[in-house]
């Protein structure tokens, strides 16, 4: 037997809210009466995407502000880089300003795009970065690093904390100059600027006020790749050329 218009709509109503709830984002309903939520809505980021696009791979490279680095570096603080099993890899007193660069690979993430903005969330490997006091012998390690594109959020763990909000970013376009439809790859950079919570956090943590909200903490470039059977264009309505 074949189904209603109406049993169809729900049914399209019903699949489109999964996708949602899989990228993290609300579903929100539509206006009493029948009116839709345009773009100058605040909720109008958190509409269903059209489609979702599984990502498989890729990377981004995070540089900490060199201000920052400075900062610390006349305290008697800087970085290390954290493996995977969590170990900091080298001593603090082999620190220098370069150590404060560090490349995450891409473990797994979906994507689309709402009003021209990509949305979604990626997740990092398990590495990171490591924050120590030369002095003190005090290390605060970030890990588990995720980037949530629907609300502009990089978190990740400090030591073995539940994860914050580590900075906020404004999330890339979408459109042909950040996805590529025909080499399937999305590649954008950004600012990500210290929250006020993690600030604090940071500061509390390493005894210091190197850490101030709003400042950038970290330039990144990111490269992400698509399954091949991802449908970019329905996803992000980008088009190459």
């Amino acid at each position: 037997m074949s189904l209603t218009r109406p049993a169809v709509a729900r049914s399209a109503a019903v699949a489109l809210a999964t996708g949602a709830l899989a990228l993290g984002l609300a579903v929100v309903p539509a206006v009493a009466g029948g009116t839709s939520i345009t773009p100058h809505d605040p909720a109008a980021e958190r509409i269903v995407p059209r489609a979702v696009a599984e990502v498989n791979g890729g990377a981004t490279t995070f540089a900490v502000s060199q201000e920052i680095v400075h900062r610390l570096a006349a305290q008697g603080m800087g970085f290390a880089h954290v493996t995977a099993d969590g170990e900091v890899e080298r001593a603090a007193s082999d620190v220098e300003a370069a150590d404060a660069n560090f490349t995450l690979g891409i473990r797994s993430g979906r994507m689309s795009s709402a009003y021209g903005e990509v949305t979604g969330r990626i997740t990092y490997s398990q590495a990171g970065l490591a924050l120590v006091d030369e002095q003190s012998d005090r290390t605060v390690r970030l890990s588990g690093f995720e980037a949530d594109l629907t609300r502009g959020a990089l978190q990740a763990r400090m030591d073995e904390a539940a994860r914050v909000d580590l900075g906020r970013f404004e999330r890339p376009a979408a459109d042909s100059g950040t996805v590529d439809t025909e080499n399937r790859v999305l590649v954008t950079e950004s600012e990500v600027r210290l929250t006020e919570e993690s600030a604090e956090q940071l500061n509390e943590a390493l005894d210091t006020e190197a850490f101030r909200a709003g400042e950038v903490l970290f330039d990144t470039r990111s490269t992400v790749t698509f399954d091949t059977d991802a449908d970019l264009e329905a996803a992000f309505g980008a088009r190459r050329g």
